[in-house]
């Protein structure tokens, strides 16, 4: 289920419990939509009053989102869709210029100092052996080796760097 269907759901089975339809659309307008007078005297728009009509229109409605962000539904499919699809290219090339050892070793030494704790969680939960993680191991079956992705690269050695501890 998408992350809209999934708010649009909530917001039915709050109207089939509640049976108020005009405050769960007052709630949705409250937190989508605001129209305000502007004061030039403050620059934040979020302090601005709300216009007369549209106070009244939405009332004292507690703001309704139709959208949740996911949890951690990142998996190895996800994170090989995003190398493969996004960043290949770049990557071959890299890899093409620089060979698979020396790469590897740019990869490590400048890896961001704020990495996103996601794939720090990816590689935990995978090396745990945990199947929601793993249920996304699609790799395709055509790559053989890192090796063989940098096919004409020069660098035939197959031993790369281990990887700093995470």
């Amino acid at each position: 289920m998408s992350n809209s269907s999934y708010g649009v759901t909530v917001l039915l089975l709050s109207l089939l419990v509640d049976a108020d339809l005009g405050d769960a659309f007052a709630g949705v307008l409250s937190h989508y939509v605001r129209f305000v007078d502007p004061d030039p005297s403050d620059s934040n728009r979020w302090r601005w009053p709300l216009r007369d009509y549209w106070a009244d229109l939405i009332g004292h409605a507690a703001a309704i989102r139709l959208y949740t962000k996911p949890g951690m539904e990142y998996n190895l499919y996800k994170c090989e869709n995003y190398v493969y699809r996004q960043a290949g290219c770049a990557i071959d090339a890299l890899i093409r210029c620089y060979g698979i050892k020396k790469f590897v070793q740019m990869l490590h030494i400048t890896l961001p100092v704020n990495k996103n704790p996601k794939y720090d969680q990816l590689v935990r939960l995978y090396l745990e052996g945990d199947s929601l993680v793993r249920s996304g191991d699609r790799m395709d079956p055509r790559v053989s080796g890192a090796c063989d992705f940098a096919a004409g690269s020069g660098d035939t050695d197959p031993a790369v760097p281990d990887a700093p501890a995470v």
